[in-house]
């Protein structure tokens, strides 16, 4: 295992996101740009305060949906390359050259984007075909490479998208009657497997990207690194959500957790 600038960004991002995390969340008297930087949302109208160097790097929700743009067309890329090559048998010198152009063309995108950039790479990295520009063995689709680890990860990943979507649905529902928005503020969310956690769109996140690990064995050092970046990531966010509501709402039902059921 070669350690590479790829490794290198998701053990920074874990370690940067999980010290920033501790400290807004247990540490009194920190500074208020780590504090606007690390929190968005309800927890960022409750705790953080005004200060004008933050704001410089925040942007509103609304413009996340770039991410997602860049994402869909980006991973759709990556997706026809790896049917070439284990589909049509081309060789992986037309996927290395549609990846140097995705790069050339983000390199002055704001930093959001490196993380749908590096979870494409990530997926690939350790991916027969790919790890090398000249590699010319067969490597096709076959009967041979379904196990029972595939079946699993897939049945997971399914499992947590369906979750997550039925999340946002009810977190929406909070708001809207109809199609209509009726309300702006914050309410309690009281169904679904929000009986459990109080942010089960965290914990299906995490599932999702476990599901990877599943699928791929173990075997991708890589991959377990993007898990740990996500971890540590969406149980400090669902932390800080949850203490807000317990905060927010006294009759905050105690049994309820804050990401992962029965246990954080």
């Amino acid at each position: 295992m070669d350690f590479n600038l790829l490794h290198f960004m998701w053990i920074s991002y874990s370690i940067i996101v999980t010290f920033s995390g501790l400290n807004v969340l247990y540490v009194k008297n920190i500074p208020a740009v780590l504090i606007r930087l690390f929190t968005f949302g309800k927890t960022h109208k409750s705790i953080s305060k005004e200060d004008s160097i933050a704001k410089r790097f925040e942007i509103p929700k609304r413009w996340f949906s770039h991410f997602y743009v860049f994402a869909v067309l980006y991973f759709t890329i990556i997706t026809g390359g790896v049917l070439c090559k284990y589909f049509a048998g081309l060789s992986s010198h037309c996927f290395v050259y549609l990846l140097n152009l995705c790069s050339s063309s983000n390199r002055l995108v704001t930093v959001g984007f490196t993380f749908y950039f590096g979870v494409g790479l990530s997926l690939i990295h350790d991916a027969p075909g790919f790890e090398r520009v000249h590699d010319y063995t067969a490597n096709y689709i076959s009967g041979q490479w379904l196990s029972f680890s595939h079946f699993l990860g897939v049945v997971l990943f399914f499992f947590a998208f369906h979750l997550q979507f039925e999340s946002h649905k009810i977190l929406a529902s909070l708001r809207t009657t109809g199609n209509k928005v009726t309300s702006t503020g914050h309410h309690l969310p009281a169904s679904g497997f929000f009986e459990y956690v109080s942010c089960p769109h965290y914990f299906a996140e995490i599932l999702i990207y476990v599901s990877g690990c599943i699928i791929l064995s173990g075997k991708s050092y890589t991959w377990w690194l993007v898990c740990l970046w996500t971890v540590c990531n969406q149980l400090l966010t669902g932390i800080m959500c949850h203490k807000w509501y317990k905060k927010t709402f006294k009759n905050y039902p105690v049994q309820r957790k804050a990401v992962i059921p029965f246990l954080i």
